[in-house]
């Protein structure tokens, strides 16, 4: 299966739903890609993000995503991320400290509710780059 990216407009943000059998650092990116160019046509600023793939990417790739996201304009869109992967949820904080750290402003949420209402009740701008944690979490117990 190819990675398949939906979209719709929630409540006070912008909803994106991404998956695939195995994801790559390449796919991701363009996805994102493709989501930072809706962002800039339709004037959203508040996005969830929701994602469900088979494999989980290495840290080195989920860097490379981190770097990637910072490039492509996501300047004043506060961003919530979900992965339905529970086990992923180490690398997927690594990826918010990365990310963070490079002037996304994206946070990693357990559920979508918590999400949401993160996005709501979060004001009207985003965090300002480098507002976001500056250190790496523990990944390993």
């Amino acid at each position: 299966m190819a990675y398949e990216l939906t979209t719709e407009e929630g409540e006070g943000y912008f909803y994106v739903f991404g998956s695939s059998e195995t994801e790559t650092a390449e796919e991701s990116i363009e996805a994102l890609q493709r989501v930072a160019i809706m962002c800039k046509e339709n004037g959203y600023t508040r996005v969830l993000l929701e994602e469900d793939h088979g494999t989980q990417l290495s840290l080195e790739e989920i860097s490379e995503i981190s770097v990637a996201m910072s490039e492509m304009g996501f300047d004043g869109i506060r961003m919530a991320f979900v992965d339905r992967k529970q086990e992923d949820l180490a690398g997927n904080l690594f990826g918010e400290v990365s990310a963070t750290n490079r002037g996304v402003d994206i946070k990693v949420f357990p559920s979508v509710a918590e999400a949401e209402r993160w996005l709501r009740n979060s004001g009207d701008q985003a965090a300002p780059p480098g507002s976001g944690p500056t250190e790496m979490p523990q990944l390993f117990h």
